[in-house]
C-alpha cells in the first residue's frame, strides 16, 4: 500500500483527542470527531450529534487501546447501537508519544502514536466488516486475516452482524 493513498468512506470516524484526529486527518477524507476523552459522557449535544450521524452515515469507533478507550468505545457503541457503528482497533504497542514526557499510565501507544500503516489497516479492516466480521483486539478468539497482520478479525464477541456498510476504497 502506498502512502498516498487515502481511505474514503461515508461513515463518521470518532477518536478520543485532537491529536489522534491531526494524525488521521491526512489519512482519509471522511468526517473525523473527537469524544473530548470522557467529556462525552457529559456533552448532551455531542451525544445528540453521535445519535444522528450514527443513523444517518454509520459510525467508525478508533479509539485508544487502553481502558479508557474501551470505556469510551462501549459508551458510544451503547448509546448510538451497535448496528450503527464499525469497531477498528490499533493494535496495543508499548510505548510513549513523542509528544509526551512519561507514557500513559498502562504505557501503551495511543492513535497518535502507532505508525500511519497500522492505522490504516485498522480502519479499512473496520470497514471490511460490513459482512458481519468485526475488528477486535488481541487477543481473542481471532484468526488474524494474514500471517503478519497484528490487526485481527473476529466473526464472534457479541456484536451482532451489520447492514451493508457504506463504501470504503482506497485510491492513489
Amino acid at each position: 500500500m502506498m502512502q498516498s493513498e487515502m481511505i474514503h468512506t461515508d461513515r463518521v470516524l470518532i477518536v478520543e483527542g485532537k491529536y489522534d484526529a491531526v494524525r488521521l486527518a491526512h489519512l482519509t477524507d471522511a468526517m473525523i470527531l473527537l469524544t473530548d476523552g470522557f467529556g462525552i459522557y457529559k456533552d448532551k449535544q455531542r451525544q445528540q450529534l453521535f445519535r444522528a450521524l450514527a443513523q444517518k452515515n454509520g459510525l467508525i469507533l478508533l479509539t485508544d487501546s487502553d481502558a479508557a478507550g474501551f470505556r469510551i468505545r462501549n459508551y458510544i457503541t451503547n448509546m448510538v447501537g451497535a448496528e450503527n457503528v464499525v469497531q477498528a482497533y490499533v493494535p496495543a504497542i508499548h510505548g510513549k508519544e513523542k509528544r509526551k514526557a512519561q507514557p500513559g499510565k498502562e504505557g501503551l501507544l495511543g492513535v497518535e502514536g502507532v505508525d500511519d500503516a497500522l492505522v490504516r489497516q485498522a480502519v479499512m479492516g473496520g470497514l471490511g466488516a460490513g459482512a458481519g466480521a468485526w475488528g477486535k483486539p488481541v487477543p481473542r478468539r481471532c484468526a488474524r486475516r494474514d500471517g503478519r497482520s497484528p490487526i485481527l478479525i473476529c466473526t464472534s464477541g457479541g456484536f451482532p452482524a451489520s447492514p451493508a456498510a457504506p463504501s470504503a476504497r482506497l485510491d492513489s
